[in-house]
């Protein structure tokens, strides 16, 4: 069943009550990436101030879950409740855990679409729902509690009352066609016999007999004319459900957003928290998991949030942006709006807007001929490249006060109509100012590559040869990294310094995004299909970084947005979505990804309801099941498989054919 957002605070206070028996009640599962990581920070602050003793367990994917279930959930007597964060709202949560009866299970995910099991069955699973199912799902739900009530029309058809009818061809898959033709041929002769009984009743006429059979006859009529429309209805009923789930898959709300409402309901928001939903909102928006009308929706509530627990100060008579804080102690959080340039307080202006996904696709900067349009603004600007190199903070003041009104007035030739876009900003002392988009590039880049220390990965120094020949029997080395990595970013959350040093990280994983892709492109080597487009990584220094799921799909995401921006500048309005497969060495498969269709443009897809539908995922299911590749959907985005490498040249031939909507 499912949770209204106004009864948000009732579910966390059942599991207030049941805390009070001290032992460990509460175990979270955590998907590894950045909305989730907050969440969990936030819903782990929340139970420390209410001493609810609590376990926290990344998972992976669904093997994960798995296998926590026998370890940990199987025969678990003191477990009273598993909250699952950004996984569980695709599946069938039972044929993956185990719990005892008394067990409930919270699911709070923004996956989409919800197993309509979990929101509206009557069991012990509780999804949160953000407004999508009491909103939107009315016809689903109606759908589903009339089958419910049907049940399964395919078994009651045999007990029915009513004369043979022809169905021989529904009969002749069940093993008991010849018992069920049996009793329905015993049915008319008790129905001749009657017949025969009213012929030699005394007394009876001709006309009596006529209306008795005239009466059976009608009787028969209805009742075969009411199986006739409940059988329309349990078709009309069942294609809405296959509709639904048909459509693809997308995102909600972001989660970390929902853990802020909770907060609020319990009285129990603050700076600290407000800061990690509004990282979450963020990286929603940045990764394009959100449309942007939604974005900016729940910007202004988070807006008022803001302005509220951090009032601008009476005298506020200096309007001079500081770098860092006021004060030593200051951690406060304001509106602001922020450039579309990665990272660009702690790089230079030009990297920033060198490796920015926004202006990499828009100047096509993967070219010469687009780094020669990236200098010619810098000098309509007058901006020297000799400024542009040096760290943003060591720029001349007055070119950093005055950037925003020169690109304001140049950046509109060269087609940058959307430079800047609302966010938010947080001094920490006199330490740094960080934007919610530079704490989100620095967790993900944490989850996904780890540390970077000495000049290299932390994911280099930790690759070892033998764990190549690893199989499906061995646990899988990956996964125990990223377990790690989830660790780092999550004492990250707490701790500025390792903050600010993932920044680093961020710099050097889109480095290896750009150079990549640039690679790619300048190869030729994407294809295009008749549905889609499509490139394959084999080789390349940088070939391991893309054995990670959000690694993989951002620079899908770079290259779709180039590619898109050229067809759009030759007229062409159409455009295909993307499929990559990125080989992994140490399992000899590769990582195959496919993407919807993406725009650059926030404005592009403002009002678009059907923002990120992503039917891959639907397609690779039906494609698992109607050929021998062997694949292994483990993640907690349908979109993205894992294949064998022998196996991924057919995968591939069958999927060219498959028609994508």
């Amino acid at each position: 069943m499912f949770v209204r957002r106004s009864n948000y605070a009732d579910a966390y206070s059942r599991i207030k009550m049941a805390s009070l028996s001290g032992s460990c009640t509460v175990l979270i599962f955590v998907a590894l990436d950045v909305d989730a990581l907050c969440a969990c920070k936030m819903l782990s602050t929340l139970m420390k101030h209410d001493f609810i003793s609590h376990k926290i367990q990344p998972i992976s994917g669904y093997q994960d879950l798995m296998n926590i279930n026998q370890t940990v959930v199987l025969n678990n007597e003191n477990l009273k409740f598993l909250i699952l964060l950004n996984c569980g709202a695709l599946i069938d949560l039972y044929q993956y855990l185990t719990p005892q009866d008394h067990v409930s299970i919270y699911v709070i995910d923004s996956h989409r679409p919800w197993n309509l099991d979990n929101a509206f069955s009557n069991t012990n699973i509780f999804v949160f729902d953000d407004g999508d199912i009491e909103e939107k799902l009315y016809e689903e739900r109606k759908a589903y509690d009339a089958l419910v009530e049907m049940g399964n029309l395919e078994s009651e058809d045999s007990s029915n009352n009513s004369i043979l009818i022809d169905e021989k061809e529904s009969f002749s898959e069940n093993e008991n066609f010849e018992k069920k033709l049996n009793k329905k041929k015993h049915k008319l002769l008790l129905i001749d016999d009657k017949l025969e009984n009213l012929e030699s009743f005394e007394g009876i006429e001709d006309e009596e007999k006529r209306l008795y059979s005239t009466q059976l006859s009608l009787s028969h009529s209805i009742e075969y004319n009411s199986r006739k429309t409940t059988r329309e209805k349990y078709n009309k009923y069942q294609k809405i459900i296959s509709d639904y789930y048909d459509s693809g898959t997308w995102f909600g709300e972001c989660i970390s957003s929902q853990i802020y409402s909770l907060a609020s309901d319990i009285g129990k928001e603050d700076n600290e928290l407000l800061w990690l939903a509004v990282i979450g909102l963020t990286n929603q928006e940045m990764h394009r998991r959100m449309s942007y009308s939604k974005y900016l929706q729940l910007y202004s509530l988070f807006k008022d949030e803001v302005n509220r627990m951090n009032p601008l100060p009476i005298s506020n008579t200096a309007n001079i942006e500081r770098t860092n804080g006021k004060t030593a102690d200051d951690s406060s959080i304001k509106a602001k709006e922020e450039f579309r340039f990665m990272l660009f307080r702690h790089w230079s202006l030009y990297d920033s807007m060198l490796h920015s996904f926004y202006l990499g696709s828009k100047l096509k900067v993967w070219s010469e001929y687009g780094k020669k349009r990236l200098h010619k603004l810098f000098a309509k600007m007058g901006i020297s490249l000799n400024q542009c190199h040096q760290i943003y903070t060591h720029m001349d003041m007055d070119l950093k006060k005055n950037l925003r009104e020169k690109l304001d007035k140049f950046a509109p030739l060269y087609g940058l109509n959307n430079l800047v876009f609302p966010s938010f900003v947080r001094t920490f002392g006199f330490k740094c100012t960080l934007s919610a988009s530079d704490v989100s590039y620095g967790l993900g880049a944490l989850l996904e590559t780890g540390k970077y220390q000495n000049g290299e990965y932390e994911f280099n120094k930790n690759r070892m040869s033998s764990e190549k020949d690893c199989d499906d029997k061995q646990e899988n080395p990956l996964r125990d990294l990223w377990l790690s990595y989830f660790y780092d970013a999550f004492d990250a959350l707490d701790n500025i310094d390792a903050l600010c040093s993932s920044l680093k990280v961020a710099m050097e994983l889109q480095k290896a995004i750009v150079r990549t892709g640039t690679s790619l492109i300048d190869k030729r080597a994407i294809r295009h299909l008749k549905a889609f487009r499509i490139a394959i990584l084999k080789e390349g220094p940088d070939l391991h970084i893309f054995t990670h799921p959000f690694t993989l799909s951002k620079l899908a995401l770079w290259i779709s947005d180039a590619i898109n921006e050229q067809e759009r500048e030759q007229g062409r309005t159409r455009h295909l979505p993307f499929v990559i497969a990125s080989l992994n060495e140490r399992t000899n498969a590769y990582l195959l990804l496919g993407t919807s269709v993406s725009t650059s443009s926030p404005l592009d897809y403002i009002d678009n309801t059907s923002c990120g539908r992503n039917r891959f995922g639907l397609v690779f299911s039906q494609l698992a099941q109607a050929s021998s590749a062997r694949l292994r959907m483990d993640t907690f985005d349908a979109y993205c498989v894992e294949v064998f490498k022998s196996d991924l040249v057919g995968f591939l031939e069958l999927l060219s054919t498959k028609a994508m909507l």
